[in-house]
C-alpha cells in the first residue's frame, strides 16, 4: 500500500453534492452553490466567469481569442462545420439529403428500433431522458438545463427574455412585425389562413409546411386551372408521368423507382394537367414517412386513431388463420362443443410440455378416457419435419395430469397426391372433405364410450394427406403407437435419434 507524505486537508474541499442517476445507475459529484447551481455556472457566486456579452467567459467567441480560433478552425472553406458539410464529406449524407447515423428512412446508428433518436427515445431510456419519461432538459420536476428560474421552458419564457422571444415580447413565431415562420405571405398566421395550402391528409386542417430541402412525393395533387405555374421548377420523369395516369399515392418502392429528388416548387406535366407534391403538415409528414417504413405500425395506428380512424381489433386466430376459421364454423354449425388455441385442460402445469396448444380440443362425455384433438394442417405442413410433428403430438400426449389415450385427427385441406394422382378441390371439394373429417370426428367420439376400441396410447388419423395407394382408399388413413417405445422407433425411421 502507498502512503502519501502529505496529509490531504479535508477542510478545504468545497462542500460537495452526491446526485444518483436512475439512469445509469451511478453517482456524479458536483459542487453546488447555495443557489443550487453548479458552483463555476452560478453568476452570482462565480461572476468573475462571465465576460460582458452575458456568457461563461470560456464559451465566448468574441472574447476568449482561444476559443475563437478553435471555433475559425473547426470551419470548412464553405462556412460550415467541418463534420456536417454536405460539400466536403458527400459520403456522410444518405439520399434523402441527412446525415446517415440521423436518418429515420435509412435506420441510421442513432435511431433505435421505435424509429426515434435513441438519445431521446423515453422508451429506450435515452441519454437525454428522466425518470418522467421526459426530456431532461424540459421537465420541471428534474429542474433540466432548459427550465428557468420561473419554472418555465427558458426559451419561451418572457420574463427572462428567451431566445423564443422577440423585441415586441411576444412569440418569435406569430409575431407579425418581425415576421415570424407562422406568419404566412397574407400577413397571418398559417393556422387560420384560408388563401395558404392546407395539408392533404383527411380530417386534418393544419397548414401545409414548405420545405426548402426535398420533400417524400408519396402523394400528388393536380393543379387547379391545369394551366403551367408561374414559379416552380419542372421536371420530366417519364416513370413518374405514366404512372400519374393511374394513381397519385406511391410507395417506398415507386419513389425508389423513379430515382429522382422531388420539391415543394416541383410540377410536371402529364397530357394536358399539371401535377405538383400535396403538401402535408409538419405533424403528418412525419407520421407518415414512419408509418411506411419497417417497424412503424405502432405509429401508423396511433395516427390513425388520431385522425378519427376507428380500428376494430381481429380475434387471436383471426382472419390470418382462414381454413383454420372454416373449420371452426364447421364445429359451431354442428352443435360440437371445443376449446380453440388455447392450452390444454387438464394439464400437468409443472410439465415443461404445458405450453403446447392443439388447435382445436373437441369437449365430449367421455374426454376423460379418451381425450380428441383437431390439427388443420396447411399443405400437410411441409415445411416441418414429420419427426417434429411427431415430437409436438408426443408432448401432447405426456404432459397430462392423468394418463389416457389420445386421438388426433389431421386435417389437410390443401390438394394431395394419391399416388400418381393430385387431388384438388375439382376432385374433392371441400365441403366433401370436410364431411370426411366429420364424420371421423363422429365415430372417435362414439367409441369413446368403451375404453377397449382404444388400446393404443396415441392414435393419429390423416385426412387429404398423400399416399401411395393405388386402389380407392377413401383419401383417410390411421397410424396407431401401442406405447413410448413404438413412438421412439418411429423416430428411429425418420431419422431422429
Amino acid at each position: 500500500m502507498v502512503h502519501s507524505s502529505h496529509p490531504t486537508k479535508l477542510t478545504m474541499l468545497p462542500a460537495l453534492h452526491i446526485i444518483v442517476d436512475p439512469v445509469f445507475k451511478k453517482k456524479r459529484i458536483r459542487p453546488k452553490c447555495p443557489h443550487g447551481i453548479c458552483k463555476q455556472g452560478c453568476k452570482e457566486c462565480s461572476p468573475h466567469n462571465f465576460c460582458a456579452h452575458k456568457r461563461r467567459r470560456r464559451d465566448c467567441r468574441d472574447c476568449d481569442p482561444v476559443f475563437k480560433k478553435t471555433y475559425i478552425r473547426s470551419k470548412c472553406s464553405h462556412g460550415n462545420n467541418k463534420s456536417s458539410c454536405k460539400e466536403c464529406f458527400p459520403q456522410y449524407f444518405c439520399k434523402h439529403n441527412r446525415q446517415k447515423y440521423t436518418c429515420v428512412e435509412c435506420a441510421g446508428g442513432a435511431i433505435c428500433q421505435h424509429n426515434r433518436r435513441r438519445n431521446a427515445c423515453v422508451d429506450c431510456e435515452g441519454i437525454g431522458t428522466c425518470i418522467h419519461k421526459k426530456q431532461r432538459r424540459d421537465c420541471v420536476e428534474c429542474k433540466g438545463s432548459g427550465i428557468c428560474q420561473h419554472g418555465k421552458r427558458r426559451a419561451i419564457c418572457r420574463e427572462c427574455i428567451g431566445i423564443s422571444i422577440c423585441m415586441h415580447h411576444k412569440q418569435r413565431s406569430t409575431c407579425h412585425e418581425c415576421g415570424g415562420s407562422q406568419i404566412c405571405m397574407h400577413g397571418k398566421q398559417k393556422r387560420d389562413c384560408r388563401e395558404c395550402p392546407k395539408c392533404h391528409v383527411h380530417m386534418c386542417e393544419k397548414p401545409a409546411a414548405i420545405s426548402t430541402g426535398s420533400v417524400a412525393g408519396y402523394c400528388w395533387r393536380a393543379i387547379e386551372g391545369s394551366q403551367e405555374p408561374v414559379t416552380g421548377t419542372e421536371i420530366h420523369n417519364e416513370l413518374l408521368a405514366a404512372a400519374l395516369l393511374h394513381k397519385v399515392e406511391f410507395t417506398n418502392a415507386d419513389l425508389d423507382s423513379f430515382d429522382q429528388d422531388f420539391f415543394y416548387d416541383t410540377y410536371i406535366r402529364v397530357k394536358n394537367k399539371y401535377y405538383t407534391p400535396a403538401g402535408a403538415c409538419y405533424g403528418c409528414a412525419r407520421h407518415e414517412r414512419r408509418s411506411r417504413i419497417h417497424g412503424g405500425e405502432k405509429k401508423l395506428h396511433y395516427w390513425l386513431r388520431k385522425q378519427g380512424v376507428a380500428l376494430i381489433s381481429l380475434p387471436r386466430t383471426g382472419a390470418h388463420k382462414k381454413k383454420e376459421m372454416k373449420i371452426k364454423n364447421m364445429l359451431d354449425v354442428n352443435h360440437i362443443d371445443y376449446v380453440n388455441d388455447n392450452r390444454e385442460v387438464n394439464r400437468d402445469r409443472t410439465c415443461e410440455s404445458s405450453a403446447n396448444r392443439p388447435d382445436f380440443e373437441v369437449k365430449h362425455e367421455n374426454d376423460e378416457l379418451v381425450t380428441i384433438y383437431i390439427e388443420v394442417d396447411e399443405n400437410q405442413h411441409h415445411s416441418r419435419e414429420s419427426a417434429c410433428e411427431l415430437s409436438r403430438l408426443n408432448n401432447l400426449l405426456t404432459c397430462f395430469e392423468f394418463q389416457r389415450h389420445l386421438v388426433v385427427l389431421r386435417y389437410n385441406p390443401d390438394p394431395f397426391y394419391v399416388g400418381d394422382d393430385h387431388i384438388t378441390c375439382k376432385e374433392l371439394p371441400r365441403d366433401q372433405k370436410e364431411q370426411l373429417l366429420l364424420r371421423e370426428l363422429n365415430g372417435v367420439k362414439e367409441k369413446a364410450a368403451d375404453p377397449d376400441n382404444f388400446k393404443d396410447i396415441l392414435t393419429v388419423i390423416y385426412i387429404g394427406f398423400d399416399c401411395k395407394c393405388t386402389a380407392p382408399c377413401g383419401y383417410v388413413h390411421t397410424e396407431r403407437y401401442k406405447d413410448q417405445k413404438s413412438i421412439s422407433e418411429a423416430h428411429g425411421k425418420m431419422g431422429v435419434n
